[in-house]
């Protein structure tokens, strides 16, 4: 038997143009498949019970378009008006069932059918799909999870063979490839909208985020980090406004409002001080005292 890890790095190495053969791979491994008549979760099934799914995005990006392009050539009947929604769900079961299935998450924390069906609405074509078609993939995905981890079995297996062990690991580590991304379509950009996970994403990081913009926007001296900074600033409120998150809109609000209260004094402080100065400079001994009260001042 073939190691399912090892066939799943292999399917998913790329990009393309870099490693064409193993592309050539895929697709000829995909078209093994017949999906004709089967739901599209259990299509999922079926092809993914075959490797194991590599961790790396852009490498589930690559087995996942090949696997939704397959399925939507087979499957007229499925309701989806091109390859991308195929796609985008695809990647979308597979959120629902990290989520749905993770044993470290609380329960009330988890996606909900509402949550699933908000995450999914634009993407056929700009539209939804029926609600219907998405509340029984919801339920079937939350009845029966989609194995996509090394089972027990294997995990005691790799314990024994010493395949955990971290000399092994960084024996191992030197044949990885470099990061390579694929670039998303311009279709996928618009179809697949943020939902709770990026929402729930963006508020580990608002805060952190937004004192470092901060901190760079009260120090530096420089016009290019100051304007790099300030967009920063439109983006991060871009997203607060996106995600409704009002607490962090308002944050930013009164920061605005606060540095341009302190800026206008400092402002109004420095013309009184050198109005002052100007008017105290008529004499010698005049000036002199000017000068001494400007730098009390």
């Amino acid at each position: 038997n073939m190691d399912k890890t090892k066939i799943g790095a292999f399917l998913s190495k790329g990009p393309t143009e870099k490693y064409p053969f193993n592309a050539k791979v895929l697709e000829a491994f995909v078209q093994l498949f017949d999906f004709r008549g089967l739901a599209f979760d259990n299509s999922m099934r079926m092809f993914l019970e075959a490797f194991r799914l590599p961790g790396e995005a852009q490498c589930i990006d690559r087995i996942l378009d090949s696997m939704a392009n397959e399925i939507f050539r087979q499957c007229p009947n499925l309701p989806f008006k091109s390859p991308d929604t195929a796609f985008i769900l695809s990647f979308s079961i597979i959120m629902l069932n990290t989520d749905l299935h993770n044993p470290n998450m609380e329960d009330g924390k988890r996606m909900t059918l509402a949550d699933f069906l908000k995450n999914n609405r634009d993407i056929d074509a700009g539209g939804p799909l029926p609600e219907d078609y998405m509340r029984t993939l919801y339920y079937s995905i939350k009845e029966n999870e989609i194995q996509l981890q090394e089972s027990l079995t294997d995990e005691v297996a790799a314990l024994d063979s010493g395949k955990l062990a971290w000399g092994d690991m960084l024996t191992r580590r030197k044949s990885i490839a470099s990061a390579s991304f694929t670039p998303s379509t311009t279709a996928r950009k618009h179809l697949f909208s943020a939902g709770v996970h990026e929402r729930d994403m963006f508020g580990c990081m608002a805060t952190g985020a937004f004192e470092a913009i901060t901190a760079v926007l009260a120090t530096t001296r420089d016009d290019i980090l100051l304007l790099k900074a300030l967009q920063g600033l439109y983006r991060y409120s871009t997203i607060c406004a996106y995600f409704n998150m009002n607490h962090q809109l308002n944050v930013v609000v009164v920061h605005l409002l606060t540095s341009a209260r302190q800026a206008i004094l400092r402002s109004t402080n420095f013309n009184s001080n050198i109005q002052f100065s100007r008017g105290g400079g008529g004499g010698g001994g005049g000036g002199g005292g000017g000068a001494q009260r400007q730098g009390y001042g």
